[in-house]
């Protein structure tokens, strides 16, 4: 598609194999570049199995599939696409709590398969701790509660290996990492209506991390059949905002860039219901919407959020 400056599109997955029904809007400018607006998530393809035993209580990650359990001996069996997996295992239930990491790489998957036992005293990397310093610049407010979070991408899987509260957290030292590995770094502060936080790679672990500013002069729906967010001005530093609500099998994304913002002086996002071949049914109700309403601000190591107030 070729546009000249402001554009918006629409993308929606209503087909029957589509769960939930998933609208998605974005308005952009051209000097945004490329951007892919929606995914539907279709049935699943084929899956084979993959299935071993771990030693110890712990959490088994492959394929963007994962498993725990708390046994001291236990059998996981996990269904995966065809082809190249690396295998992710750490020693707490769900990771939230990890302290040794073992990463099994390159497991070729044309077939079932079972595993070797997965012990994480052999096989097992251990985590170091590292204090995490938050900045004086839109620094901590009273009723905020901090958390941190460790991922792994590696070539061929991801893994949540560390959720923690607090600012200190645990991660595996470059030397035990490959070069084509990414272990990011976040830390969070969240209340009961907002959320932000900023991540880097371990590799460049700052001496502070700067949160982004709070969003607090949100306001949720004008009325019943009219859902989005409006705000009379938003932070400066960002690249995406993010408008999400939704119900159980319905859900509604709306995204801005930073320049179609500052372009338009938009001071809000709303489902375009106007579009031509807009069906009504893609719509939402303000009194439907039942999780997920909330506002984001992105940028490639900072988010910001402010969530509706429950009804």
């Amino acid at each position: 598609m070729c546009v000249d400056q402001e554009y918006t599109v629409m993308a929606v997955c209503d087909a029957p194999t589509a769960t939930p029904l998933s609208v998605s809007q974005h308005s952009g400018v051209r000097a945004d570049g490329d951007v892919t607006v929606g995914h539907c998530s279709e049935s699943s393809g084929e899956e084979l199995q993959v299935t071993g035993l771990m030693s110890e209580s712990g959490t088994v990650d492959i394929g963007n599939r994962f498993i725990s359990n708390a046994g001291s001996l236990w059998r996981f069996d996990l269904g995966v696409s065809p082809g190249t997996h690396d295998l992710i295992a750490t020693d707490e239930l769900l990771n939230r709590d990890a302290t040794r990491v073992a990463i099994r790489r390159a497991i070729v998957v044309d077939d079932n398969i079972e595993v070797p036992l997965v012990d994480l005293s052999i096989e097992g990397i251990e985590l170091r701790e590292v204090p995490l310093m938050i900045s004086d610049v839109n620094p901590l407010l009273p009723d905020e509660e901090t958390s941190n979070a460790v991922t792994l991408t590696t070539l061929h899987g991801f893994a949540l290996i560390v959720l923690l509260d607090g600012t200190t957290t645990r991660v595996l030292t470059q030397s035990d990492l490959l070069d084509s590995d990414v272990q990011s770094v976040s830390i969070g502060a969240s209340s009961s209506l907002t959320s932000r936080s900023v991540y880097v790679d371990s590799s460049a672990l700052q001496d502070e991390f700067k949160l982004p500013p709070r969003l607090d002069e949100i306001v949720f729906g004008l009325d019943a059949d009219l859902v989005g967010v409006s705000w009379s001005a938003l932070p400066t530093d960002y690249e995406d905002a993010v408008f999400t609500a939704g119900t159980s099998d319905h859900l509604l994304v709306v995204t801005a860039s930073h320049g179609w913002v500052e372009a338009t002086s938009s001071t809000g996002l709303f489902l375009d219901t106007e579009a031509p071949g807009f069906e009504p049914r893609w719509n939402l109700r303000n009194d439907e919407v039942v999780f997920g309403n909330s506002l984001r601000l992105t940028s490639t190591t900072t988010s910001t959020s402010r969530f509706r107030e429950p009804r």
